[in-house]
């Protein structure tokens, strides 16, 4: 597949496998440019709670710095934060968030 698009469109392209959608893209980001990449909810823990927290799809640096001045520089301290102080820091995007560093993601 990855060939094929190559060939055709003249377009490099990586692959993410991966339970959902949110690990699926962060997989695919892994090894760029024509990367595979397999990424199984058991692993978020080792591979992608020590990142920084700017490495996580969803987050910018604004929300880095409110993230930050809470006390939260990794994607792991994210998975673990109080729920309340998420939410009151950002609202359902923060929640949300904490889903996603956790490796849940119901999206389709």
């Amino acid at each position: 597949m990855q060939q094929r698009i190559l060939s055709e469109l003249d377009l490099p392209c990586s692959i993410g496998i991966s339970p959902n959608k949110f690990l699926a893209k962060t997989a695919s980001d892994m090894k760029k440019p024509m990367g595979i990449t397999i990424l199984r909810k058991r692993q978020v823990p080792d591979i992608l709670w020590p990142l920084p927290v700017i490495e996580m799809h969803g987050v910018g640096q604004s929300t880095e710095k409110r993230l930050n001045e809470i006390g939260i520089t990794t994607i792991g301290d994210l998975a673990k934060v109080d729920e309340v102080l998420i939410k009151a820091t950002l609202g359902k995007n923060g929640l949300r968030l904490r889903n996603r560093a956790n490796g849940i993601d119901h999206r389709p």
